[in-house]
């Protein structure tokens, strides 16, 4: 297996070496000090290339085509992209004489208060001691009990009491909030 594969390559490079031969590359660049310039080999009669070839050759250099003016041999040359196209021609602008146009000052953002939060409170039962209805209520802080005129967590003051809503006033905000208070089991 190896030995044929070894033919196949020296044949191949056979053959490259006879068409290196055959058809020597072009060179532009000249030739380094102390290189003496390579023979070039005239061309034979029997390949001249067909005279449709050379026309299409010599249409594509008369139409000045950027396909045939780049020569061969350099894959690694540095090549600039085409400049980009000039700017369009703006039109003549026609000015119009405008006389003391004031437009109106835009009005200012109004600033909308946020709501204040739900009260943190959750009427959690009821309470008569004998001095006064009163409710307790759970908080962040525990459970409190809620009596009208009591100061809750220093923000809601309780404003009434009856045995289906608790009445709150936010201090700060001046909102009222009633809370629902659930019925006892049973009643």
């Amino acid at each position: 297996m190896k030995q044929r594969r070894l033919q196949w390559l020296l044949a191949a490079l056979v053959v490259l070496a006879i068409l290196r031969w055959l058809v020597p590359p072009r060179s532009e660049a000249p030739a380094p000090a102390g290189v003496s310039e390579a023979v070039t080999r005239p061309a034979r009669a029997a390949s001249a290339p067909p005279t449709a070839l050379v026309s299409a050759a010599l249409k594509m250099r008369d139409a000045g085509d950027d396909v045939g003016a780049e020569p061969a041999g350099n894959a690694f040359a540095v090549r600039m992209p085409p400049p980009p196209p000039p700017p369009p021609a703006t039109p003549p602008s026609t000015r119009v004489a405008v006389k003391n146009v004031v437009t109106p000052p835009e009005p200012l953002p109004v600033a909308v208060a946020p709501a204040p939060p739900p009260p943190p409170f959750q009427v959690i039962g009821t309470w008569n001691d004998g001095t006064g209805p009163a409710v307790f209520v759970s908080s962040p802080t525990g459970a409190l009990i809620a009596r009208p005129g009591v100061v809750l967590m220093g923000e809601y003051s309780v404003t009434a009491l009856t045995p289906q809503l608790l009445s709150l006033r936010h201090v700060a905000a001046k909102r009222d909030i009633q809370l629902p208070v659930p019925r006892a089991p049973g009643s």
